[in-house]
């Protein structure tokens, strides 16, 4: 019986959902309602992991090719792609940082000043996983690692917004709003560049670049899936074409190259949108969890938020639509 208490809670799935459980339940919400969001909870994090498979299997072949090609080993810097390969070896620990990191920004954001919670969940996510995969390589797993990366990255998530507030303020004008997101530091590099070339009577709509027109004939380049297919297929496929005949034979079991590198880099892409499709699943019933706990616990706390908060500020600046005339 304790053994399998002992497994049970060391089940990142499981634990994840009665934290959902348990957030939904603080929020009073119906039976329906915290049955639906603790089962989806459940559902999101397996699908993640099935996404996670997809794009390891495609990963591997393409490691392989590109060995034969260029002779060195070669990562893919995409961030999604970092958490989907930890998830495979580190499946433990990567939601145990989230979660308990989660705890400590609560109780930071309860006895600090600095009042920000941080609900950017694929953000955490993220986070979660690049300190388990750095903790490994330092020798520490398991409980230990979670220990640790937990208070880091608890730490960074009341910081990070707080570093960032004084711009967040300025642009949206407001102070009831945070910005959830690891780029703080880069945000305020920026703003202060910005004081010294910009203008103060310069006029704000031309800030943003609200009056620029983009050519209607690359708003298909807005679309990530477009985008990432289109750069992906290229990649697998010049890297295909150098790997040679002999690898390329062994990788793809005879298939034809040129079609064996492209199914191979929209597989990639298929991947990561199972991969997000499960990140949204799972992140729209645990962050309103989570916000549902820290409201009880931290009353009048900013939420901090991703990068959308801001295309209010400059629809046209950050999604590129073109003005009709």
């Amino acid at each position: 019986m304790v053994n399998f208490l002992v497994e049970f809670l060391s089940t990142p799935t499981i634990v994840m959902g009665i934290v959902a459980l348990i957030g939904l339940v603080a929020m009073r919400n119906s039976p329906s309602t915290v049955i639906t969001g603790t089962l989806k909870t459940i559902l999101g994090f397996l699908v993640l992991s099935a996404g996670s498979n997809v794009i390891c299997g495609a990963l591997a072949n393409f490691n392989t090719m590109f060995n034969a090609a260029f002779g060195i080993s070669g990562v893919v810097p995409e961030d999604n792609s970092l958490v989907a390969a930890v998830q495979t070896v580190l499946g433990f620990e990567t939601p145990m940082i989230m979660l308990f990191s989660f705890v400590i920004n609560v109780i930071l954001a309860r006895i600090t000043p600095f009042k920000y919670i941080f609900l950017t969940g694929h953000m955490m996510f993220s986070f979660a996983g690049t300190m388990a995969i750095v903790l490994d390589q330092l020798g520490i797993r398991g409980w230990t690692a979670v220990a640790i990366g937990s208070v880091i990255q608890g730490v960074c998530m009341v910081i990070f917004p707080a570093i960032a507030q004084p711009f967040v303020r300025k642009v949206l004008e407001t102070d009831e709003v945070a910005f959830g997101f690891w780029g703080s530091s880069l945000v305020c590099l920026c703003g202060w560049f910005g004081k010294l070339a910009g203008k103060k009577d310069r006029d704000k709509e031309k800030d943003t670049w609200e009056s620029v027109n983009v050519p209607e004939g690359i708003g298909f380049l807005k679309d990530m899936s477009v985008l990432m297919s289109i750069v992906m297929v290229a990649v697998f496929l010049v890297t295909a074409l150098l790997a040679g005949g002999e690898t390329m034979a062994q990788v793809s079991g005879g298939t034809n190259v040129v079609l064996f590198a492209i199914i191979q880099g929209l597989t990639f892409v298929a991947g990561v949108l199972v991969l997000l499709q499960g990140v949204r699943m799972f992140l729209g019933e645990i962050v309103p969890a989570f916000k549902g706990i820290s409201e009880k616990l931290v009353p009048g706390a900013r939420p901090a938020l991703d990068i959308p908060i801001f295309y209010a500020a400059g629809p046209v600046a950050t999604t590129a639509l073109v003005k009709q005339k």
